[in-house]
């Protein structure tokens, strides 16, 4: 809901105390896809997409590597390419060097202005 406040403020207040300025704003974004193969041009299927978990991770887990936060994208070899939230260079490590801090769970979380 865009309108948060007006939601919060429903039935007969005396005041609205508000016990912070920057809302928790979570959207669904999915698991996944249903789709099971790529298809090529004649629709024959090209290329199966794998839906298991690679050695614990899935794509879009939260992970901390090197200092930097940010989302992973497993890589069948081993290594797992990080996108920062900083805005930095994609980069890619070993799998040993990633502690994870949140598993995907299918919402994007984050945080919005208030607006009165």
């Amino acid at each position: 809901k865009a309108h948060w406040l007006d939601a919060a403020a429903v039935g007969a207040i005396g005041s609205l105390v508000l016990a912070t300025d920057r809302p928790l704003h979570i959207v669904a974004k999915g698991q996944g896809g249903r789709q099971k193969a790529v298809l090529d041009q004649f629709g024959y299927p090209k290329q199966h997409r794998s839906l298991k978990p690679l050695h614990g991770w899935r794509s879009g887990d939260i992970a901390r590597c090197e200092g930097k936060t940010g989302r992973i994208s497993p890589r069948v070899k081993g290594s797992f390419e990080m996108r920062p939230f900083d805005g930095g260079k994609p980069f890619s490590r070993p799998m040993r060097t990633f502690q994870p801090l949140h598993r995907n769970d299918g919402y994007d979380y984050g945080t919005t202005e208030k607006n009165t």
